[in-house]
Formats: structure tokens, sequence, C-alpha cells
């Protein structure tokens, strides 16, 4: 049997996806060469039982606040791993096709927008008076600027308070990463530092003496892939690039898995973030290698020119064509698109689906494609851009 073409497998995926998969592919893969109805897609996608299961998981930020007060919450609805932290809902239901511009969103997501304005705008006095206020300036940025400027990203919304911040993030790592390379940690014998098994990873104290942590974190990396693909300005993707290949290098994939740990000016020790690992990196057989994540950190990465000719991205992807069948089209292992019930990390490859009704044979295969196109494309678009500036016409690329 011989492999279907491109085309012919946007066709496929179409004739035989549930909503999501129907809409992501005619409105990011097909680009308008299959003629049908976007807007009747659009109403079949919202009104999805996954789509709005997930819309009901998105309230307010006022709503969250009460609920803490309440004690129906008792840890950071920001960052974590529930489905109706932030940073899980807001990426998942971008996953499932729901974007910035659509009405039932765009009136779910204004108070979390105006957070990040507030947040822009807001810092604590007297942050040094004690560690509890020290950190409480660490988490105005990471949850309320890094983990939401992110999430706010990926989910289409890019105006002047998103920017600022994704422009600010870059300016600050890019700085850092050109004067300090990989030496990021403090003399141990410095500090007394609890607790005491941290101390031969403290980072240094320049590289957060005002709260704000001056490492790529993996929310950082989604965040450089949005203004990646939406700036011309050559200067900040030089800046992205050069992020980008710091992040692939041996000397940072060896670093511990968040960096390290922050030391508050009393004393106090705190774990905070997420570097950008990458499964596979030291060999697909290698024991820590972690199927989950390597879907999405491909994903993530197809967005960056930096990293589509780098020897991880490269293998990656024909680790992935091992998985072709047939006919062309593609079946990872469950474990690859691996979908939690209420529990894990969007940005750690937990909630991978795209809708489909598990229960049915064929979903590994669809959403199995789906991805595989979606990567394939999104490498292709900057091979073809770079083609295109050599010839001297404009670039047309798409997130």
């Amino acid at each position: 049997m011989a492999p279907m073409r491109t085309l012919d497998l946007f066709e496929w995926l179409v004739e035989n996806g549930g909503p999501v998969i129907h809409y992501r592919t005619v409105t990011e893969l097909v680009e308008n060469v299959i003629n049908v109805d976007v807007e009747s897609l659009k109403c079949k996608l919202i009104d999805s039982e996954a789509v709005k299961s997930w819309l009901d998981k998105l309230q307010s930020h006022e709503v969250r606040v009460e609920q803490t007060k309440k004690g129906l919450l008792r840890s950071n609805f920001f960052h974590g791993g529930r489905d109706i932290n932030i940073e899980v809902v807001l990426p998942k239901l971008s996953q499932l096709g729901i974007r910035a511009g659509m009405t039932e969103f765009d009136d779910k997501t204004v108070s979390w927008r105006e957070v990040l304005v507030e947040a822009q705008r807001t810092s604590f006095e007297d942050i040094y008076l004690d560690d509890d206020q020290f950190l409480r300036q660490v988490y105005l940025h990471y949850d309320r600027q890094i983990v939401l400027g992110a999430s706010l990203a990926l989910a289409g919304y890019y105006d002047d308070t998103v920017q600022r911040h994704l422009r600010d993030r870059l300016n600050l790592i890019h700085k850092v990463i050109k004067q300090v390379g990989y030496d990021i940690y403090e003399n141990p014998s410095e500090h007394n530092i609890r607790p005491k098994e941290w101390r031969n990873h403290i980072l240094k104290w320049k590289l957060y003496e005002d709260g704000n942590i001056r490492l790529p974190f993996i929310h950082d990396i989604c965040s450089f892939a949005v203004l990646y693909e939406k700036t011309s300005d050559k200067t900040v993707k030089d800046k992205i690039d050069t992020i980008i290949q710091w992040v692939l290098q041996p000397n940072h994939q060896s670093l511990l898995y968040n960096y390290g740990y922050i030391r508050c000016p009393h004393g106090l020790g705190k774990s905070v973030g997420w570097k950008m690992s990458l499964p596979g990196y030291f060999g697909f057989n290698a024991g820590d290698f972690n199927p989950t994540q390597l879907v999405i950190r491909c994903w993530m990465l197809s967005h960056f020119r930096s990293a589509i000719n780098h020897p991880w991205f490269i293998e990656s992807l024909k680790h992935l064509e091992s998985f072709m069948t047939k006919r062309g089209t593609y079946v990872f292992p469950s474990q690859y698109l691996t979908e939690r019930k209420g529990k894990g990390y969007w940005i750690l490859g937990a909630y991978m689906g795209l809708g489909e009704n598990r229960r049915r044979r064929v979903w590994g295969e669809l959403e199995s494609t789906f991805w595989m196109m979606k990567i394939k494309k999104n490498s292709k678009s900057l091979k073809k851009t770079r083609a295109r500036k050599s010839l001297g016409s404009p670039a047309d690329s798409r997130f």
C-alpha cells in the first residue's frame, strides 16, 4: 500500500476526526485548500463535549480568589497540575482550537488579562524585609507574569501587555546567558542555606536579586514560540535563537530539572520553575527517556529555526517517523499522547488529547497524525521562510 499524499492525509483527518481535529486541520493545516464552512465548524467545535467541559473549568480570577478565601481551594491556582490551574486550562483550550477572538473565550479571560496588566504595575515594597516578602516578589513574577503570560500568549492573546511581558523576559534572559553561560551556581560554602542538601545548587544572586529569575523556564520557551512567529524584527528572533541554542547544548541538558534553588535574603532555600529538558537527548533507550513529553517538546521547538536543524530535533522526528503506518498515517504508543483526568501539567505533556473519543479504535491514529502534521508543517514553514527571504519575498507563516 502506497502512503497517502499530504493533502490526502489532511482530507482523511477531516473525514474521520472529531470537531477539534476537523476545525484545526481546516484552519491550520489545509489553509483554504478544502472548501468548507469554517463558521459552521467553529460552532460545532464550541459545542463539542471536550470544549464545553474545559470552558467550564475556566473560572474568573475573582471566583478563584473567593474560593480560596472560603477554603474551597487550598493551593495556588496559577501554577499547578490540576485541571483548574490557569497554566493548564488556557493552553488546553487553545490546543482544542479555542482562541482569542472567540466571544465565549474572550468573556472568560477578561479578568486574567487584567491580572497580567496589574502584575506589570506592581512591586512589593521592602522585598528584603523577610523571606516571605521576598518570595511574594518571586511569585509575582513567576505566577502572575511568567506562567500567566505564557498561557495567554498560547491562547492567542497578543495585546500590548502580553508583548511587553514577552520582550521583557526575552531581554532579561538573553543578557544573562550571554554574561554567565552555564556558570549559574554560587560557592556552596558562602551561605548557610536551609535545607543543607541544596547548597551545591544555589543559583547566583544576580540571577534573581529583584525576584525576577533570569533563566529560561519551559513556560518562557512557549512564550518565545509565539513571539518568534509574530515578530518580523530580526534582532528579536536572533535573541530567541541564541536562547534556544543555549537550551539545546549538553551543558544545559545536564543541569538539574529546575536549574537549582534560590536563596532568600534570610537563608531560606526555595525551588522555583522548570528548565527545558528534552526527552531522548541522551538516547531514546536511556533510562531517563520520558515519552510523555516527547511530542509536546517537538511541537514547541518546531517553531524555532535554531532548533529544527539540531541533532535532537532531527533524531526525535526520525523516532516519531518510526510509528508511520503503511498508508502514511501515524500511530504513537498511547503514553506519547497521555490525557490525564484532573491532575497533571499540560506543559509536561499530561493533556495531549484532541477531543477524540478514546473508545474508538482510530483515536490514536487521528491524534498522532494531526500532531505529526502540525510539527512537520511548523518546521517546513521555517525552511520555506528562509528560502523566500533569500529570494527577497515576504514570509508567511502561522503559529
